[in-house]
């Protein structure tokens, strides 16, 4: 305390107390997000769980140094606003985006809606999330459109204020499995119960690699998050969108960063062993 009123003293000298303080809180945060990410880089550890801890501390930096701020000028903060009331509202039309994107992002802190590496959709944009703060949200884009998991090449970036009206889907974390819905059409023949215990036969052998780790998974979770277990097991359901045309929707247990390759590889071995039908 007695070398904080020092430097308060020292800092008067120069008639430009609150304006040095603030000067150099911002440059000591810079200096400590910039050492915390240096010395992030240097951990031996993936690549994703490095950005998710510079992406979490530099978001906790970034409201202790709000925090700080706002400390350092409550005083001409509360004197300005009692001195502004008769334009209160105007000033609020016109920072309303901004103060919705912040409250989006607090919003999105507190509910734990996902994390870096999560795969999220809103709107009608859907991809991994790569960063995220106080105003915007980053993804590296999935798709095109929801039948297909492969990047597209392309970041997305869009207002937190879409959190406070949207609703969001997190496909999933990026570290788990999830039960992955794909559609197969396929004509209308006297065999298609023989056709859907052959797609049921492919999707078992080509998810049997993971199929225990799955299970335990999806048991794992039950006792966590304490819901009844989900029937996991691999189905395949039939449905009639034309008089000549069945849907076989199969549902499969897979890893999240998988089910794109996975869906593909059921796809492919099925056509290859029901051309004769074509």
């Amino acid at each position: 305390m007695i070398y904080y009123e020092n430097l308060k003293n020292a800092l008067n000298w120069f008639g430009t107390e609150k304006l040095w303080l603030s000067l150099m809180l911002f440059l000591v945060v810079i200096c400590i997000q910039y050492i915390l990410a240096r010395w992030i880089e240097r951990w031996k550890i993936k690549s994703e769980t490095k950005r998710k801890w510079r992406v979490t501390l530099r978001n906790l930096i970034s409201l202790l140094f709000v925090f700080l701020l706002f400390l350092t000028w409550s005083t001409e903060i509360k004197t300005f606003a009692l001195s502004l009331v008769a334009i209160a509202a105007a000033v609020a039309i016109s920072v309303k985006e901004f103060i919705l994107c912040f409250m989006g992002g607090v919003y999105k802190g507190a509910s734990g809606l996902f994390k870096v590496g999560d795969c999220i959709e809103i709107r009608s944009f859907r991809g991994d999330v790569l960063d995220h703060n106080l105003l915007s949200t980053r993804l590296k884009e999935v798709g095109p459109g929801k039948n297909f998991h492969q990047y597209t090449g392309r970041e997305v970036v869009f207002p937190n204020s879409l959190f406070l009206s949207d609703t969001v889907v997190n496909e999933g974390r990026s570290d788990s499995f999830v039960l992955h819905t794909f559609s197969v059409f396929f004509k209308l023949t006297p065999d298609f119960a023989v056709i859907e215990a052959r797609l049921k036969a492919i999707a078992k052998d080509v998810c049997f690699p993971f199929h225990q780790e799955s299970e335990l998974y999806f048991s794992k979770m039950s006792r966590v998050q304490m819901f009844d277990e989900p029937a996991h097991k691999i189905k395949v359901s039939v449905n009639i969108p034309r008089v000549s045309e069945v849907e076989y929707v199969v549902r499969i247990p897979t890893p999240i960063d998988q089910r794109g390759p996975i869906e593909q590889k059921i796809k492919k071995r099925f056509l290859n062993e029901i051309a004769s039908y074509l």
